[in-house]
């Protein structure tokens, strides 16, 4: 039947196999006999493995590490191809996300690394990037830290689990998307039938299969069901992200079986009076807060809820899986962005990343370590050598900011080395500030490891003369930026004014919009407000546009006007602001408002008056 087959497959194409070059696997359960009768009747050699197709292994059974012993080789063979002496820490940050975001990543797109390999990928990446490819170095910042974003304190470097598991979550939202695509068309025959993904109970499956389910384990919580038509089940689907009703009632009664949210949802509110079935209050209190538009062109689907255009990304995903790490506690009072926006190499921004840590290899931090005995500075032999001691007050390197010209009091006080840091490089000096950071560093590495004294008038000149490489290599030329004032009509328009804005309120977030026309001179016309119940600023702000403009298009384009779009600032946008937030706190779905509410009288007045 083999046989019978493959050469029906060349009649029908053109095309013959080449019977050498092809193998056969079978798995452990076929029997010798057929295995010899099919080898003998096709003429096809048999083969123990499924090898490689485009370089990934074809897996068949049950993963082991073994398995990608490979993938661990190419990475460790890849950063090892690098001599540890010939890469600062900085060159080796950059290679090591050079070399996790293409050879790992690869392979992670369709297969579920064990936990094994992914902490082996991890593990060499923390050892080359402090340890380069000798065995000696030390850790100087945490997995957890380094791992975090550069806007968050990290180094952007990621944990490979996380990689692969928001890499796996494109197969998922291909499953959700791309019907027409051949794989995905195979998967929901063979696992989904005419279930949903994200509500099918876990199964057994291929390698590909298995990768899928765990992913989705990790990622489900982040989709969330976006109405378009509301041709969804009222009742079977889990549009409301409060679970399906169907499991929040005793019964759902054999006359709304076919109940579709759009049969409900009428005119902008809820219409249970429709439904036989008997719905608990609390249940009818979530619904009450979600208010849907219905838009025939848009199919319900399911989306990504942590992007506002609801599309899935990798990106998106990882942030979402760290979503608790990378949240930013706003009492730390430490911005990052700032850093790795200066003007100057790697080496100088990620030995300024160092300090900020409080990771400087200082005596202080080695004697905590119990790598030292001693934590006295090795210039002075006097005091404890802390990061602000081995780079401002030890009075050899205070001689030396002095002598370059940073003498005022002021720059020698204080004890958070943060706040040094940043007023060095914010001021006109940036340059000479960094220059002096990081040769002041450098000598005294020279001293404690190599026994070298600098003096005074070298490391002097050292300084003075990588400033003005710093400045000549680096420094641009800046506009110098004018204030702007920003005020209502600042355009100076001369007929009628529309401006429209959306805001959120309370936990959950309750969002609102609200708009108001007025003449030229800010004289009050009309105005309007309403509440979006749970949604998103990008949708409440678009609302505002539909409420105030789309929902009489046809209206406006037979009238002799001409019409110009343009964006606002905040503060040229109070008015509308006001009722944005007005309409979050009410009820109303929408509310056509012919007088302005009292609250707005004195921003009324201040935009009439140019204020």
């Amino acid at each position: 039947n083999i046989a019978a087959t493959l050469k029906q497959f060349a009649d029908y194409s053109g095309l013959k196999v080449n019977v050498t070059k092809s193998k056969v696997f079978f798995s452990l359960t076929t029997k010798r006999g057929k295995i010899s009768s099919i080898v003998a009747s096709t003429g096809i050699n048999r083969n123990h493995s499924l090898e490689k197709y485009l370089g990934f292994p074809m897996m068949h059974g049950r993963l082991q590490r073994r398995d990608y012993e490979f993938l661990e080789e190419k990475v460790s063979k890849k950063l090892a191809s690098w001599q540890h002496n010939l890469l600062n820490k900085a060159g080796r940050m950059t290679l090591v996300k050079s070399v996790l975001n293409s050879i790992p990543n690869y392979y992670m797109q369709i297969a579920w690394l064990p936990q094994s390999t992914c902490d082996s990928i991890d593990r060499m990446a923390r050892n080359f990037l402090w340890k380069g490819s000798s065995t000696t170095g030390i850790h100087l910042v945490g997995w957890d830290k380094i791992t975090k974003p550069k806007k968050l304190g990290g180094l952007g470097i990621r944990k490979a689990r996380d990689a692969n598991t928001s890499l796996l979550g494109k197969l998922i939202w291909s499953i959700h998307q791309n019907n027409d695509v051949l794989w995905v068309q195979v998967i929901k025959h063979k696992y989904l039938k005419e279930e949903v993904l994200l509500t099918i109970t876990k199964k057994p499956g291929s390698v590909t299969w298995n990768a899928i389910m765990k992913a989705l384990s990790a990622l489900k919580d982040g989709f969330q069901f976006r109405l378009g038509n509301d041709n969804s089940s009222f009742w079977y689907t889990d549009w409301s992200e409060s679970g399906i009703l169907a499991n929040q009632v005793l019964y759902v009664d054999i006359h709304d079986l076919e109940m579709r949210v759009r049969d409900v949802y009428i005119d902008g509110k809820w219409n249970f009076n429709s439904l036989y079935t008997d719905m608990p209050s609390e249940v009818k209190d979530q619904l009450n807060l979600i208010h849907v538009s219905l838009n025939s062109n848009v199919t319900d689907c399911y989306t990504w809820k942590d992007n506002l255009n609801g599309i899935y990304t990798a990106r998106d995903g990882y942030y979402w899986l760290n979503r608790h790490a990378f949240s930013v506690n706003p009492a730390a009072g430490v911005s990052w962005s700032w850093l790795w926006h200066l003007p100057a190499p790697e080496k100088i921004k990620f030995l300024l990343w160092t300090m900020i840590h409080h990771a400087l290899p200082t005596r202080v931090m080695l004697a905590h370590r119990g790598i030292l005995q001693t934590n006295l500075c090795p210039r002075c032999s006097i005091n404890e050598e802390t990061t602000l001691h081995c780079l401002r007050d030890c009075d050899f390197v205070k001689s030396i900011w002095k002598a370059i010209g940073f003498s005022e009091l002021v720059f020698f006080q204080g004890d958070d080395s943060y706040e040094w840091l940043w007023n060095g490089v914010k001021c006109s000096t940036m340059f000479l500030f960094m220059a002096a950071v990081w040769w002041i560093w450098r000598a005294r590495n020279a001293l404690c490891l190599e026994s070298e004294v600098v003096s005074h008038f070298t490391l002097r000149m050292c300084i003075v003369d990588y400033a003005h490489l710093l400045k000549n290599g680096h420094f641009t030329q800046h506009e110098t930026v004018m204030p702007k004032q920003v005020r209502w009509n600042a355009l100076g328009g001369t007929g009628m004014i529309l401006n429209v804005d959306g805001s959120s309120i309370g936990n959950p977030s309750i969002f609102g919009f609200g708009g108001l026309i007025r003449n030229a001179d800010g004289a009050w016309v009309h105005g309007f407000y309403g509440n979006l119940g749970v949604t998103n600023i990008l949708h409440a702000e678009l609302m505002a546009i539909f409420k105030a403009i789309l929902n009489n298009i046809k209206n406006i384009l037979n009238r002799d006007w001409q019409v110009t779009l343009t964006h606002t600032l905040r503060e040229g946008n109070a008015c509308a602001d006001y009722l944005a937030k007005y309409g979050a706190q009410n009820n109303d779905v929408f509310s056509s408002i012919a007088n302005p509410p009292a609250g707005l009288s004195l921003p009324l007045l201040a935009d009439a008056s140019g204020t």
